[in-house]
């Protein structure tokens, strides 16, 4: 049995209205939180590796890794 509609349904047919708040009418909250998340681990990644507080990651790394030895 084939379901027929009086017409064509449209998945987009909520984005018709003239809205003010664009995004909100093109994105659903969790898509907007998503992406808003996405942006801020970003900006924090160059803020890091431009600050110069890469360098204290890589000398604890490093000395983890290969600690000194003091010989007597």
């Amino acid at each position: 049995m084939k379901l027929e509609y009086p017409e064509k349904p449209r998945y987009n047919a909520h984005l018709e209205s003239i809205s003010f708040r664009w995004v909100k009418a093109a994105m659903g909250k969790t898509e907007i939180i998503l992406t808003l998340i996405i942006l801020l681990l970003i900006i924090l990644g160059f803020w890091f590796i431009f600050s110069g507080e890469i360098w204290h990651l890589v000398e604890f790394l490093e000395n983890s890794l290969y600690p000194t030895f003091d010989a007597p």
